[in-house]
């Protein structure tokens, strides 16, 4: 919890670096967090299921935009990389967001909040 709350304190540094642990602890909070707010969504009925996200996961994960990318440019320069490799990552994001039905992670929560 504390290395969440590390990167979550440099949200707007992007020189520097993040430790390994740092990012992965980073992103494994994000990740269960949002799959917890997309609980809480289901329950309140308010889940959209053919855009994959509740009002309440949407919120946090627009709130994590800038913390997620300054953690990863500083991983980028921990492992030698200029901060402008992220982009390489970003390049792919536009097919993923025409096809959202398909994406991997609306499946699973698809699959896991159909189950309740």
């Amino acid at each position: 919890m504390s290395y969440y709350f590390a990167a979550f304190r440099k949200y707007a540094v992007f020189k520097g670096r993040a430790t390994r642990s740092e990012y992965w602890y980073f992103i494994l909070f994000n990740i269960l967090v949002v799959l917890e707010f997309c609980l809480i969504d289901q329950m309140m009925g308010t889940f959209n299921f053919d855009a994959g996200y509740g009002p309440l996961s949407a919120i946090y994960t627009l709130a994590m935009i800038l913390p997620g990318l300054g953690v990863s440019i500083r991983r980028l320069h921990d492992t030698g990389r200029s901060g402008w490799w992220f982009l390489i990552k970003m390049r792919d994001k536009p097919r993923s967001f025409r096809s959202r039905k398909d994406s991997a992670t609306a499946i699973a929560a698809y699959c896991i909040l159909r189950k309740l």
